[in-house]
């Protein structure tokens, strides 16, 4: 496996992870499909390997930015593996206190499509859940309350909720 001997670090790996999602989401037809080619499958095969079995590194060792970056990737990608997105969700659960606001905009759009899988379906509410306690606190700046409000808005999940038209900004 070469892609294992090749990530020296984790900027690497995450970088690797971005950097398939930008292709993949550049593809003319991306939005239609209900999965990336094999090719992605390949690599992205080879990055989960290098992500549970690294030499260098332990997944725990994954700051929240890193994973949610993988995480978003992920979903980029529309990736299916239940055990490495419950374990991106296990690092994002753990670490979820450490949110900034500027992390909560790839939270939320990872976090929406983990739901989908057992292992990670309560990480989208307590995502929800450290936005609201940040709002609440007035930790989130306009331009990230906005964005927070289109991305919950358009998931349609939460019906009362601070960054939805019932919840509203205040």
């Amino acid at each position: 496996m070469l892609l294992k001997v090749m990530v020296p670090d984790l900027t690497s790996y995450v970088n690797l992870w971005l950097s398939m999602a930008t292709f993949a989401a550049l593809h003319p037809n991306y939005k239609n499909m209900k999965s990336m080619g094999r090719n992605f499958g390949v690599i992205s095969d080879d990055l989960i390997k290098v992500f549970n079995s690294n030499p260098r590194w332990q997944p725990t060792e994954m700051n929240l930015q890193e994973a949610a970056n993988v995480s978003v990737a992920v979903a980029v990608l529309k990736l299916n593996g239940e055990k490495f997105i419950g374990d991106l969700g296990d690092i994002i659960r753990m670490k979820l206190a450490e949110a900034e606001a500027s992390d909560l905009p790839n939270l939320v759009k990872s976090s929406f499509y983990m739901r989908d899988y057992k292992y990670s379906r309560d990480v989208y509410s307590q995502v929800h859940a450290r936005a609201t306690v940040m709002y609440s606190q007035g930790q989130i700046p306009d331009q990230i309350y906005q964005t927070l409000a289109q991305m919950y808005s358009e998931q349609g999940v939460f019906k009362d909720s601070p960054f939805t038209g019932a919840g509203g900004r205040k």
